[in-house]
């Protein structure tokens, strides 16, 4: 069996993600996670808003079809299925500041993906932290 043995490693890099967040960015810049994994660490450390956080979204907002869109939109950028101008278009169409990647999600793995033609603001072994307006950051 495929045991994953560096568990804490991962977990620490992702809060320590959220940590960079809060402390480089304001309280109101919009933060997206993949729309479609259990939002623990969002919910644990982001303290940013978001535009469609897993279940959360759906169940709490009373926004169904908003949250049914955006999370299509948002989709292909962590599935790896995203063409190489499709995050600068949900930069531009969406109210987004950034966007974590984790080494979770698809587009990680996934060769010649769109995130590897952008520079992350902020990177890990385990996570990367793109924004939509990158010149905002040192």
């Amino acid at each position: 069996p495929l045991i994953d043995r560096r568990f804490g490693e991962r977990f620490a890099a992702r809060a320590d993600t959220f940590a960079w967040i809060r402390s480089h960015t304001p309280a109101n810049t919009v933060v997206e996670a993949n729309p479609d994994a259990v939002a623990y660490f969002y919910g644990l450390y982001a303290e940013r808003p978001a535009l469609a956080i897993g279940g959360e979204c759906d169940g709490y907002s009373g926004r169904t079809l908003d949250c049914y869109t955006l999370k299509q939109a948002m989709r292909p950028l962590f599935s790896g299925d995203a063409a190489l101008q499709d995050f600068s278009e949900a930069c531009r169409s969406l109210p987004l500041d950034l966007l974590v990647i984790t080494d979770a999600d698809q587009v990680w793995r996934t060769k010649d993906s769109w995130i590897h033609h952008y520079r992350p603001v902020y990177s890990s072994e385990f996570s990367a932290v793109f924004a939509c307006r990158p010149q905002n950051f040192p």
